[in-house]
């Protein structure tokens, strides 16, 4: 595989909505956290 320098990546996340019934949260909005990404 060709290797190519880049200099931003778009990452498009999306979270389920709500927490499901099982969830002591559950109905509640959820949340999603990324602190890192890796790539290769």
């Amino acid at each position: 595989m060709d290797e190519k320098q880049v200099m931003f990546v778009r990452v498009k996340v999306e979270n389920q909505g709500v927490l499901p019934d099982w969830h002591p949260y559950k109905g509640e909005k959820a949340w999603i956290m990324v602190d890192e990404v890796g790539l290769e």
